[in-house]
């Protein structure tokens, strides 16, 4: 299967944008309010009009100076928001910045022009240069928040008797790097001190632990490559892990369903998940009376409550389609994964039951002997997760139907039925939620945007 282009990507957040401002309306490739263009759309490129919809405000619409256009492309993609209708803060800053050292009046700003210059009224960025800029004010506005908490400290702990916690300056030495290459004003022996600080030993996850929205947007990013990918053999599997993430090896992967679980255990805690405590046991659950089961991911929450995660293949079919009844049900692999689950939650539930141990400890001995007394987990309220499947692989496609099937039913009534029997499907277990890899990419996806949003906002 196809990767996904940018234009099907970006039809993806204009759902999102609508479903999320139901004041919106569409017509065609624009979007409006209360008749007024906000947005307007082909297969290149989306515009912002000088238009800006603000939902919480009781003036919903303001006027900007200028339009923003973002040129298509899978760089580009993040940069359009699936929950706001407006371009990103940051637009604002760069046109005011260039704009008032610019007396030609300039009214629009292109992102993801081939290169960066200004033509005519327009003001054009290459990706690679917005990127920089984006990272360079990330990086101010985190010196801001460490500057005044330090200047602050001596009167908090004075007055109130503690300390604050003053969080430590990451630098990007590669953006630091490009600044001083670009400013001519300094020595080779300058550059060379900077370039011999670009890669200071950190694993990929430190860094995701401390560049958290830089990184969250390329493990979503990695993630959608791989959904994009469709029908994923183990070869592929190994070469694309290899390819996207610098610290897997092809040897480290064993296929499809390995290679995510090694990304959401390596990278899913906090961007995806959003818990205290992720754990990959690399044990065994063992019960005489059923085959081998292996907890794919254990989740502790907040509350110390369990969740067991179960991971299928990334294009696994997650519903199957009875032409006889005309209704989807279950695939195959989803319902092992149902029964499967079952079980783990039945194990964790029955704690003292000694035929369900991991690593000779039963789930909560072995949970708290590996969180030690960070986190006091509880089996009160187990519950599942699985994670199956994508978008694209809700049930197989309508083409490839045999002829006397798609005789008896229509295309339009396949899709809509089908989106229908999965949302039903979802959370149709009492303990269990199913959801698919693109669900949970665009959950994440969803908090990251607000989150920039926020401090945007509080810039």
């Amino acid at each position: 299967m196809a990767r996904k282009t940018p234009y099907e990507k970006l039809q993806t957040r204009i759902n999102g944008i609508l479903n999320n401002n139901p004041e919106l309306n569409r017509n065609g490739n624009r979007i409006y309010y209360q008749g007024q263009l906000l947005i307007s759309f082909n297969e290149n490129s989306i515009t912002y009009s000088r238009r800006r919809y603000y939902p919480r405000s009781e003036d919903r619409i303001g006027e900007a100076d200028f339009s923003a256009r973002i040129i298509l492309s899978h760089e580009t993609i993040p940069l359009i928001s699936s929950s706001s209708a407006k371009p990103k803060n940051l637009f604002q800053k760069i046109f005011t910045l260039v704009g008032s050292q610019h007396n030609q009046g300039l009214n629009r700003i292109i992102i993801g022009a081939t290169e960066s210059r200004i033509d005519g009224n327009n003001l054009e960025l290459t990706y690679g240069l917005y990127d920089t800029l984006r990272i360079i004010n990330t990086e101010e506005r985190r010196d801001e928040n460490i500057r005044f908490r330090t200047r602050v400290q001596p009167l908090i702990a004075q007055n109130f008797g503690y300390e604050l916690a003053i969080p430590e300056n990451q630098i990007d030495w590669g953006v630091r790097l490009q600044e001083v290459i670009a400013s001519g004003e300094v020595s080779q022996a300058d550059i060379q001190e900077i370039a011999n600080q670009l890669n200071p030993g950190e694993n990929i996850q430190i860094v995701l632990e401390k560049q958290v929205n830089k990184q969250v947007s390329w493990l979503l990013n990695t993630i959608e490559i791989i959904i994009d990918e469709g029908n994923l053999t183990v070869p592929r599997s190994k070469e694309l892990g290899a390819e996207q993430i610098e610290q897997y090896t092809q040897a480290s992967i064993k296929g499809p369903e390995h290679l995510m679980e090694k990304i959401l255990t390596d990278f899913g805690q906090h961007a995806l998940f959003g818990v205290p405590a992720l754990i990959n046991t690399g044990k065994y659950v063992m019960n005489d009376r059923f085959p081998r089961a292996q907890f794919d991911l254990l989740l502790i929450t907040s509350l110390g409550d369990i969740e067991v995660v179960e991971l299928k293949r990334t294009d696994t079919i997650v519903l199957d389609f009875d032409d006889r009844r005309n209704k989807f049900y279950a695939s195959s692999e989803l319902s092992k994964a149902i029964a499967q689950t079952e079980r783990y939650i039945t194990s964790v539930t029955n704690d003292n039951d000694r035929e369900y141990l991991i690593n000779n400890q039963t789930v909560r001995e072995y949970l708290n002997d590996e969180l030690g007394e960070l986190i006091n987990v509880d089996t009160v309220r187990p519950t599942g997760l699985i994670i199956i499947g994508s978008t694209r692989t809700w049930a197989k496609d309508y083409d490839d139907l045999e002829d006397g099937v798609r005789g008896r039913i229509t295309r339009d009534a396949y899709n809509t039925n089908c989106e229908r029997a999965y949302r039903e499907l979802k959370d149709s277990h009492k303990n269990i939620k199913i959801i698919t890899y693109s669900d949970l990419v665009q959950s994440a996806r969803m908090r990251l945007e607000l989150s920039e949003e926020e401090a945007d906002e509080n810039d």
